[in-house]
């Protein structure tokens, strides 16, 4: 039994770990997207105003969108988490009381 509560929350840190990274890697693509935009839109070191704001705007709605997509993401997780924790702890109960039974 401690050994699979062991394995599942290895499992569970690894998946975290991989939500981590792909987050990470998300970050660094918004960022290389941002510099791609603003290099793109240089010419002879004029920037136009209203076109760097619009980007700006832009990339931060977008930014938004994915804050609060990993935002939901996270609270499912944990919900899912709190939901087998709490059948991990009904499932002790029933095998001591099976066990309880049997040792009758």
């Amino acid at each position: 039994s401690d050994l699979s509560v062991s394995a599942s929350y290895k499992n569970e840190r690894e998946r975290r770990m991989l939500m981590l990274n792909k987050f990470k890697n998300m970050v660094e693509e918004l960022r290389a997207t941002v510099t791609k935009k603003i290099e793109s839109t240089i010419k002879d070191d004029e920037l136009d105003a209203k076109m760097l704001l619009r980007m700006i705007s832009e990339i931060s709605r977008e930014r938004e969108t994915e804050v609060n997509q990993w935002e939901k993401y996270s609270k499912e997780m944990a919900a899912t988490v709190a939901l087998k924790r709490a059948r991990t702890v009904e499932l002790q109960n029933e095998s001591g009381h099976r066990v309880y039974l049997l040792a009758e």
